[in-house]
């Protein structure tokens, strides 16, 4: 039966994806993302993130992040300084975001997905769209209205519960989390690090799927992960790997001091 079902919603899924191709309005989900920087403090931060999509593509980024990006390359075109760029973002209290993740589905290229990570330079890989092998359970819930199915799968490291909608019909979800009968809604890891709530959708997406970024450097998803992690761990490090410069810290006193280091809480985990 369970097999029936899933058949019948990849059906319909083929047929939405059909009719957002041909208007070219697609859709945009609103999710908030309450997310833990490091193992070692169990405070939690909090952002809302955009998943836009049109016919087979899509792209999910942090809301407030590209809001910031559009501001400086603006005002930079402009002539503004550091300062004035500052205090403009400042007006609209979009400040102390750390979430950069911008994750395209299907763009630039067919069944690849694109990462990219703003660390202090744009980091991006491209690998083959991932293949989820979910687990359906009889668990449902309700979020924004639309009655929901659980489901849960293991990827890279983390166990990933979601709740999913039959009722729209599209493979897709936030983050990298997609190929089950419904939108996802709803995802958290089992570990609760990391956790998508939708809070908002609208029936037409405001720009365009694309890679905002021209100037990026290439590397692996493990090689962004090993950098994201170095981030918490060395920050002299991290930054003597990109700049070859090594930053020189001084306590109160004027002596030499090391910044405190941290296990970063990372959604992908890799064999050392």
């Amino acid at each position: 039966m369970k097999t029936k079902v899933f058949i019948m919603a990849l059906t319909s899924i083929v047929c939405a994806t059909a009719v957002f191709a041909q208007t070219g309005k697609g859709v945009s989900i609103t999710y908030r993302l309450s997310y833990q920087h490091h193992q070692e403090i169990k405070n939690k931060s909090q952002v809302l993130c955009v998943l836009d999509i049109i016919g087979d593509n899509s792209r999910f980024y942090n809301r407030d992040f590209e809001r910031a990006q559009e501001i400086t390359d603006s005002m930079q075109r402009r002539g503004c300084n550091a300062y004035e760029i500052r205090a403009e973002k400042k007006k609209e209290g979009l400040t102390g975001f750390g979430e950069s993740t911008c994750v395209l589905k299907n763009f630039p290229n067919k069944g690849k997905v694109t990462v990219t990570e703003q660390v202090v330079e744009t980091l991006l890989y491209e690998e083959s769209m991932p293949k989820f092998s979910w687990k359906l359970t009889n668990k449902d819930t309700t979020i924004l209205g639309y009655k929901c199915f659980e489901a849960t799968t293991t990827y890279r490291g983390r166990t990933w519960r979601a709740f999913y909608t039959p009722d729209i019909p599209i493979s897709e979800g936030p983050w990298k989390l997609c190929g089950l009968p419904g939108l996802i809604l709803f995802a958290a890891d089992s570990l609760n690090q990391f956790c998508y709530e939708g809070v908002g959708m609208t029936n037409e997406v405001k720009h365009p799927i694309a890679l905002k970024t021209k100037k990026y450097r290439k590397c692996s998803a493990k090689e962004m992960a090993n950098m994201l992690s170095l981030l918490s761990k060395d920050l002299d490090e991290f930054f003597y790997r990109l700049t070859g410069a090594r930053p020189q810290h001084f306590d109160a006193s004027g002596k030499p001091t090391k910044l405190d280091s941290f296990t970063a809480c990372l959604k992908e985990e890799f064999d050392k």
